[in-house]
């Protein structure tokens, strides 16, 4: 589907494709979530339009491991991509306006949940960090190899590629250095008091999306049947208190 092929997934003779990864998680989106109204139920509970539920998952789904095309060189050797969701949610900023300008029905606003359902949809792996939006606010916590990426013009090609293929959204996904500060300058950095009040339960429930699809899309790719659901992975009550405590400290200091 996509020359210059990202990958997203490698381990020895075994490969999987971002692209390839995308789309197994949107069949399983569709057969696990749609035909099972999971939408319907959730637009009800939460007071908002179905569509823009359904958006917001296959937003949350195409954007989530986007953050992997920095680090080829990693994945290649077989040594995965830690804390790429940082710089999903990054490309993410970067691009999300022109989602908002093709879809009238998703408001701004959404960013927040999508940004925080990719940020936490790995947190069971993330054990070193405590609290992961503890990165939105402290960048200089991470290793100073990871803080600024570069993204090749062929790999932001693909990315552009990729989510004009599911979304139907034309983007330019800029190539060139990204950097973690810049994670301070997006909307969950700034609202997310504001956040915890509207969007946390809609983002909860993206979060699981992501868990279940992601999981078995890479159990279908990834040359093994040992992968299963994190349960962890799921945000606690806990993790938002803490959140909202450091977001409050940084804004007063």
């Amino acid at each position: 589907m996509v020359s210059n092929r990202i990958i997203s997934f490698k381990d020895n003779n075994c490969i999987e494709y971002l692209d390839q990864h995308v789309g197994r998680m949107m069949e399983y989106y569709e057969e696990i979530f749609l035909e099972n109204n999971w939408n319907e139920v959730t637009a009800h509970r939460l007071g908002v339009r179905e569509e823009v539920v359904d958006l917001a998952n296959r937003v949350a789904i195409v954007y989530h491991d986007v953050g992997k095309a920095f680090f080829q060189d990693t994945i290649v050797k077989g040594k995965g991509a830690s804390y790429h969701e940082y710089f999903s949610v990054l490309i993410l900023h970067k691009t999300f306006p022109l989602i908002v300008e093709h879809y009238g029905s998703l408001v701004n606003e959404l960013f927040n949940a999508v940004a925080w359902s990719i940020i936490v949809h790995h947190l069971s792996l993330r054990r070193s960090i405590r609290n992961p939006l503890h990165v939105i606010i402290k960048p200089s916590i991470m290793p100073g190899s990871i803080r600024s990426r570069n993204l090749r013009e062929d790999h932001a090609k693909a990315l552009s590629a990729i989510i004009k293929s599911w979304l139907g959204v034309d983007v330019f996904v800029e190539p060139g250095v990204y950097q973690l500060d810049d994670l301070r300058k997006t909307p969950i950095a700034y609202s997310l008091d504001k956040f915890f009040k509207q969007y946390y339960s809609l983002a909860l429930r993206i979060t699981r999306v992501l868990i279940v699809t992601d999981t078995l899309a890479a159990q279908d790719l990834r040359c093994s049947r040992d992968y299963r659901v994190y349960v962890a992975d799921i945000p606690r009550p806990k993790v938002l208190l803490d959140a909202r405590r450091l977001v409050k400290e940084w804004l007063q200091g």
